[in-house]
């Protein structure tokens, strides 16, 4: 509760109610002086439970443990403690104002990229959602703060039959020992961290099935995004590729020492070779072989329940969601169908 029951005066015109808490005095502007009677009431009941942002972010942490990846928990945790608890883990959540967390998300875009600032804010507006479900707090100062960042430019890059063409041709020929990879990405449609998890008690070359059940991530094996193991299938192709792969290790990608599996970032900077030695978008990413897969498997008609198996997404929703705006939907046989 406050050191002091504080009180309520008037300068300038204008009403103020002053507190001291854990020997900080606290001024806040107010309508009148009955309102801050009021709110000093309150405040000796409220502060009596009060919790600092860093609690809160606490009983957040352990709630997000329940339902989030152990990496998407170390995530939150890292943002918290690099960026956002050095300025609001002390102060009482009650007190941190909508313009003193715009303020912070500002600074950061001056040196961080869009991206991580996005996840600072959503940390930032998880713990207040949190307070606000314990009944400490009835608005979370961080809504709807989409207009302190820079609008995208573009979406999804979707690469064409010919553009992986040549980035499977480039990759046999700079980095042979990864192109076995390179061909699994773009033919099964599999997260990277998929790829690299997998193991040979994973590959039926008989069946020409891929068992994805695990992922690897930050040099860690962690359960599929969606927690759920999945079949995929291979073609005829991908299987004579992955075939005539090196086995040096129980791990179908390894890495140098064999006993993990190939280093995510080391394969995404020589993917930028391959890029340049091919002159195409140097933008263009690992992962979009993955968006090249869904594409044009579903433009060349394949059953959209199909690609949903294959990618692993939990819904037909969720690939429809991703999806719809790249898929050719100007089909002279289907429009016609009607006057069949």
């Amino acid at each position: 509760m406050p050191d002091s029951k504080g009180k309520v005066y008037v300068k300038n015109d204008t009403t103020y109610i002053s507190y001291t808490h854990k020997g900080k005095t606290i001024t806040k502007q107010v309508p009148n002086r009955l309102t801050g009677l009021q709110i000093l009431n309150r405040l000796d009941v409220e502060l009596m439970d009060g919790k600092t942002f860093g609690e809160m972010a606490d009983i957040w942490l352990k709630l997000a443990a329940k339902t989030c990846k152990e990496t998407t928990v170390n995530d939150y945790r890292s943002i918290l403690d690099i960026h956002i608890l050095p300025v609001f883990g002390d102060r009482l959540i009650m007190d941190i104002t909508r313009k003193e967390v715009i303020n912070l998300l500002k600074n950061k875009l001056t040196n961080l990229s869009t991206s991580t600032v996005k996840h600072i804010k959503t940390t930032i507006s998880n713990v207040f959602s949190t307070a606000i479900d314990e009944e400490i707090i009835e608005i979370n100062p961080v809504y709807n703060l989409k207009h302190i960042f820079p609008k995208k430019e573009k979406g999804l890059y979707i690469l064409n039959k010919l553009e992986i063409d040549l980035i499977l041709k480039k990759s046999l020929e700079i980095m042979p020992d990864d192109y076995p990879i390179i061909a699994l990405l773009a033919k099964t449609g599999l997260r990277l961290g998929e790829a690299l998890a997998l193991q040979w008690d994973n590959i039926d070359l008989i069946k020409k099935k891929i068992h994805v059940c695990q992922t690897y991530t930050r040099r860690r094996f962690t359960s599929t995004k969606t927690h759920e193991h999945r079949y995929v299938d291979m073609s005829d192709d991908l299987v004579s590729i992955i075939s005539k792969a090196k086995k040096t290790s129980h791990f179908v990608f390894p890495g140098k020492n064999g006993l993990q599996p190939r280093n995510g970032d080391a394969l995404r900077n020589k993917f930028k070779k391959v890029l340049k030695a091919a002159n195409l978008n140097k933008g263009i990413r690992l992962h979009d072989l993955r968006h090249y897969y869904a594409t044009y498997m579903i433009n060349q008609k394949a059953p959209l329940a199909f690609v949903q198996k294959q990618l692993g997404h939990k819904s037909l929703s969720t690939t429809l969601e991703v999806y719809s705006h790249f898929i050719d939907i100007h089909d002279a046989k289907t429009i016609n169908i009607i006057d069949e």
